[in-house]
């Protein structure tokens, strides 16, 4: 008997490796918890990099993940058959980033009009993200990385969404910009942007 559970086991899990994302979403359109589990264990490590390279609290991008799959489980019927799912999930991720830190920035501004007089106070401080599974990443010291890291976290969140998604997320120009619902010049020109101001953050450290 116990075989038979291993067998029925060892086929479940065979079977959910080599379903499709397209598949799995029709079961969970039908409400099979099992399959949006089999999507959760799937992509939860990319959009929590995703998250954590955004709002630079691991805790933050915990809960964050947890709300953006609960909200994707919420409104599946929503996706379209011709839409992949992933790109549909970095777009939840990256509307419910940019909720949190909208919130967050009116919670600083608030602060700072209700307690201080001084416009360098309560501003977000970030925290430098890990950019050690990037691929084209230099071999920079440690100071110089964090340079390079906080000129990405001072940029505006059209240009870090980018680069976190070409540089970190390892996206193509044509993926991100089906996600951003923007087009491929645009996501070019914001890339090109973002490598301007953290080449300036660059030229500055050095000749300093």
């Amino acid at each position: 008997m116990e075989n038979v559970v291993l067998i029925n086991e060892t086929f479940e899990q065979r079977r959910q490796m080599i379903e499709t994302d397209a598949e799995l979403v029709e079961r969970c359109k039908a409400k099979d918890v099992q399959a949006f589990e089999s999507l959760f264990m799937r992509y939860q490590a990319r959009i929590y990099n995703f998250v954590f390279h955004q709002v630079q609290d691991a805790e933050t991008a915990a809960d964050l993940t947890q709300e953006i799959f609960f909200a994707a489980w919420q409104h599946l019927s929503s996706l379209r058959a011709n839409e992949a799912f992933l790109a549909w999930l970095y777009q939840i991720a990256r509307n419910q980033c940019h909720n949190f830190q909208r919130k967050r920035r009116l919670k600083t501004e608030s602060l700072e009009k209700s307690s201080f007089d001084t416009d360098d106070v309560g501003q977000t401080v970030w925290e430098t993200p890990d950019w050690s599974k990037n691929p084209e990443k230099l071999a920079l010291s440690a100071e110089l990385q964090t340079v390079v890291e906080q000129a990405i976290s001072e940029l505006k969140e059209k240009h870090r969404t980018v680069i976190i998604l070409h540089y970190i997320e390892g996206l193509e120009v044509a993926e991100i910009a089906k996600i951003l619902e923007i087009s491929q010049g645009t996501v070019k020109s914001r890339l090109a942007r973002a490598r301007e101001k953290i080449s300036d953050k660059l030229a500055k450290y050095e000749d300093g």
